[in-house]
């Protein structure tokens, strides 16, 4: 018998964004009845995965009004008997950005790559003053997640906040849940891309000292992340395609921060692909960049199912995104 499990992705809503928060009631409506028609068409849903920037600033006001939203959210999905599990990894605006003073801060983000040392005291020594203070910044969203008012998936946390391994089960199929921060580099204003890192001692954490045993139990695995493998460095890219996603580890890379859709599937000298499912911002600015080159978001997000047979599995994929219509007015459609 086949076994199906349907999810929901859901990334960037930035909540406390007061310059357009005007426009959060209809965007809010449309995206919420159009989760509850396709719910209703699927039957349902089992899993949220959000991949970060819930908040704007990572105020404890931001998550109090978050919850709120969230809550009548979730209301919509217990009309179809099911209250899904919530899967989630913080991003960039999840954090307390220290201020420009702070030492630890300014090492991070401007050492990181040039002092092999620095990157080594931090991988082994996980209560040292580096590692304390990325669990300083983000203190606000570790406290949020902990207390949450719907369900989350059961968590092993790791090195880092956000870090966490998690099974959902349903009948005799064990998916897997990976959740890796890959912002504890972007904890000051900038542009990040090709600087980041991830490291595979997170996921270690995550899966009691042996990844390659803890997924092996699974039927399948999905991996978390708020930024897309395009924002590491290159020696961080080429340790993630070696340590943390090799070919065939997981089912789909699922990741947000670039306000845009984008759905790749690569796959090199034969081996079997990676597949990186990037979603569009739930809500946030009508344009982001500069104000030479504004890009315009797309509002959205990704629904699927991935449905496992005996021998293999596969994955259905249903991208939501704003468009504007001849009528003149946005709507939610595939």
């Amino acid at each position: 018998m086949n076994e199906t499990i349907n999810w929901l992705h859901l990334t960037d809503i930035h909540f406390g964004l007061d310059d357009q928060s005007w426009l959060w009631p209809k965007i809010k409506h449309d995206l919420f009845k159009d989760i509850e028609i396709l719910g209703k068409e699927v039957g349902g849903w089992d899993l949220v995965f959000f991949t970060g920037d819930f908040t704007q600033q990572a105020k404890e006001a931001e998550f109090d009004g978050l919850n709120r939203e969230l809550e009548e959210l979730w209301n919509i999905f217990s009309k179809y008997g099911k209250s899904p599990v919530l899967c989630a990894v913080p991003g960039n605006h999840d954090l307390v950005r220290p201020d420009n003073a702070d030492s630890i801060a300014k090492t991070l983000t401007q050492l990181w790559w040039s002092d092999l040392d620095l990157r080594r005291q931090f991988w082994k020594d996980n209560d040292g003053e580096y590692v304390t203070a990325i669990k300083k910044y983000f203190a606000h969203y570790t406290n949020w997640i902990s207390k949450l008012p719907f369900p989350k998936i059961d968590m092993q946390a790791g090195i880092l906040p956000g870090d966490f391994s998690g099974i959902f089960l349903k009948g005799k199929t064990k998916l897997g849940i990976i959740g890796l921060n890959s912002t504890f580099l972007q904890i000051v204003d900038g542009n990040f891309k090709g600087k980041l890192d991830m490291h595979v001692a997170q996921l270690n954490s995550v899966c009691n000292g042996d990844p390659y045993q803890w997924l092996k139990e699974q039927t399948a695995s999905v991996l978390l992340t708020h930024q897309p493998p395009s924002y590491l460095a290159t020696q961080g890219s080429e340790h993630f395609r070696r340590e943390i996603y090799p070919p065939g580890r997981f089912i789909a890379q699922l990741c947000g921060h670039q306000h845009e859709p984008e759905t790749s599937e690569t796959r090199e000298a034969g081996a079997s692909p990676r597949r990186l499912r990037q979603g569009p911002s739930f809500f946030g600015l009508e344009t982001w960049g500069d104000n030479i080159n504004p890009v315009r978001r797309t509002h959205g997000y990704n629904a699927g199912q991935f449905v496992f047979e005996e021998s293999d599995g596969i994955e259905k994929l249903w991208p939501r995104s704003s468009l504007v219509g001849r009528h003149g007015a946005l709507k939610i459609c595939p």
